[in-house]
């Protein structure tokens, strides 16, 4: 698995966070839970990658599944992040900055050598892949039928 690591947030950053809504300030204020201060910093370097966006961009989030040089995956889901179209060149070396408690992406950079993205189609066995914007996910946790379709990892 990719190691992740914490680094605090700047002032920017967490002026940038969303504020909880009128109700929870009012009537929910002593169960909220304090505002993050820190962000967790992934790096990884990819050995392949899918297009999992279950339809057209705009419609649905960016979806991607990436197989890193580990072995290890990572699933990412952003309305503002990872908008790359098929035909695209991406970076073989990723970092995502990301909430530890929410999964949700403040960043994503990707440098170094250009990796395409895979042509076959996974979408179809990948329902629901991610809970939150980004998840790491072992081997082990997806589907018989992703390996049958990729032709194992």
């Amino acid at each position: 698995m990719p190691a992740v690591y914490t680094r605090p947030l700047t002032a920017q950053e967490r002026a940038a966070l969303p504020r909880p809504g009128l109700f929870s300030r009012l009537f929910r204020r002593s169960s909220l839970p304090p505002p993050p201060t820190e962000a967790a910093v992934v790096s990884f370097d990819v050995r392949r990658v899918w297009d999992i966006t279950a339809c057209t961009p705009g419609c649905c989030p960016n979806s991607w599944l990436f197989e890193t040089t580990d072995g290890a995956f990572v699933a990412v889901e952003s309305w503002d992040h990872f908008a790359f179209k098929s035909g695209d060149q991406l970076s073989q070396h990723f970092r995502v900055e990301f909430l530890p408690g929410t999964g949700h992406v403040l960043s994503a950079t990707s440098t170094g050598l250009p990796i395409e993205i895979e042509a076959v189609s996974v979408r179809d066995v990948l329902v629901d892949l991610c809970s939150r914007e980004i998840e790491m996910l072992p081997a082990a946790s997806l589907p018989e039928a992703f390996f049958t379709i990729t032709g194992g990892a």
